[in-house]
């Protein structure tokens, strides 16, 4: 996200799965939740749209407003 591109999650746990559901309501990405729960034809769905690119031009505006990949600096100034 901090480089513009959005991204589709298929999550392998619970909390994976919450974590994707906020970067979803942040417009930054596509959450398919746990993926013992994703059904292939839904899988299939979003990715045909994503491939015809309905979501990416929506998409790649909201990332760098949301995700500024300076996060670890500013751990490590905390923790110094």
């Amino acid at each position: 996200a901090a480089v513009g591109v959005p991204a589709l999650y298929v999550c392998l746990t619970e909390d994976h799965a919450q974590a994707a559901r906020a970067l979803e309501a942040e417009r930054v990405a596509i959450s398919m939740g746990h993926y013992q729960k994703t059904k292939p034809a839904d899988l299939s769905r979003v990715l045909s749209r994503a491939i015809r690119g309905e979501y990416s031009t929506k998409m790649c505006g909201q990332t760098t407003r949301c995700i500024d990949g300076l996060a670890v600096k500013r751990i490590a100034s905390l923790l110094s």
